[in-house]
């Protein structure tokens, strides 16, 4: 496998945290940027090593994704249906999500304003501003006129 700038970014993260760059991690990683654009749970992501011929068994998988979120390649968020779903954490922003519950369809947005009034609602309590969790719940417009 020829080096690149990915290679390079998930090496230096993984030395940050005094952990080596395995096969597995190097593996897993590539399918990850590779292959996710949206939110993944681990059952996609097991799919996609299946589909692929990876030789990574689904203990490993966990064991990797674990260490990925620890170190912030990737971030766990878990919608309504309470399942642990998982985002690659690219060059993101704090950001939102929308769900709908009827097709299960999570897309993320981002507003400026909504960081700024969260900012100044910690600055009111005290507190250092470091993330937060949005969601806002409900039918999306595909589902809205399948109803009506």
């Amino acid at each position: 496998m020829k080096a690149t700038n990915t290679d390079y970014k998930l090496t230096k993260r993984l030395k940050e945290n005094d952990l080596s760059s395995t096969s597995t991690r190097k593996l897993l990683f590539h399918i990850i940027d590779a292959h996710i654009e949206h939110h993944f749970d681990a059952d996609e992501l097991f799919e996609i090593i299946t589909v692929n011929k990876v030789k990574i068994s689904r203990a490993s998988m966990y064991r990797t994704l674990a260490i990925f979120e620890a170190i912030g390649i990737i971030r766990k968020v878990q919608f309504t249906d309470r399942h642990s779903h998982y985002e690659y954490v690219r060059h993101q922003s704090l950001h939102g999500h929308t769900i709908c519950t009827k097709c299960k369809d999570v897309i993320s947005f981002h507003d400026q304003t909504i960081d700024k009034m969260l900012q100044e609602i910690a600055q009111e309590q005290g507190y250092t501003y470091f993330s937060h969790t949005l969601e806002i719940v409900g039918l999306c417009r595909k589902c809205i006129g399948s109803i009506q």
